[in-house]
């Protein structure tokens, strides 16, 4: 994308807007996972988006361990025992589907959807309890320019639910909630720009999921 996709605009509007629209409506606490340094520069780019919501910008300890570092500090800054991760580049989450993975973390550590094989760690939840793994995890992996180890490098580790996507096929337009963008010709095809527009609906506080 040639730069952080969580800076990112369309006709000057922040691309996070519409997803911090929609979470809000879903849980009552947000907390922004950022790069070391960044919390000051991304809390002045996206405060005009929260609408008075209150939010929380947890930093990278270190830099190249990549999203796992991110959910490792998301969940430490969090007040709740479960925390749900979405990648800043999944603009469409469905609540329908999201409410249906939550409803299948009884006795879990961690809930992920798996789709065409593939568990999606970036749309998943997470409780606490993985701390200590995802840490021994960081611990021990690699340091890379384009990041450490895998989210899922923890999971054999931890009582994870994994969702098939069976158990999602039912939900009008629930692989839209997956959905997400690594190029600007991608994000063209998966946001119009009639889509990118202000939304006029404030942003309410809504209960967790």
């Amino acid at each position: 994308m040639g730069g952080n996709k969580l800076f990112l605009t369309r006709g000057g509007v922040p691309l996070q807007e519409g997803l911090i629209a929609r979470m809000s409506r879903i849980f009552s606490e947000l907390v922004f996972c950022v790069g070391r340094g960044e919390s000051g520069r991304a809390e002045a780019f996206l405060r005009p988006c929260l609408g008075g919501l209150s939010a929380v910008f947890a930093e990278d300890r270190e830099d190249g361990r990549g999203p796992l570092e991110g959910l490792r500090q998301g969940l430490a800054a969090s007040r709740r025992e479960w925390g749900f991760l979405i990648g800043c580049d999944m603009p469409f989450p469905n609540e329908a589907v999201i409410r249906a993975m939550w409803k299948r973390t009884g006795g879990a550590d961690a809930a992920a959807a798996r789709l065409d094989g593939y568990p999606m760690s970036l749309h998943a939840f997470y409780r606490k309890s993985c701390l200590p793994h995802i840490d021994r995890v960081i611990a021990d992996g690699p340091r890379t320019k384009r990041g450490g180890a895998k989210i899922t490098a923890f999971y054999a580790d931890v009582a994870l639910r994994v969702v098939e996507e069976a158990e999602l096929a039912l939900l009008p337009g629930y692989r839209d909630s997956f959905a997400g963008f690594n190029t600007r010709e991608e994000l063209a095809r998966l946001m119009p720009t009639r889509r990118c527009t202000r939304s006029s609906r404030p942003l309410s506080r809504s209960r967790s999921a």
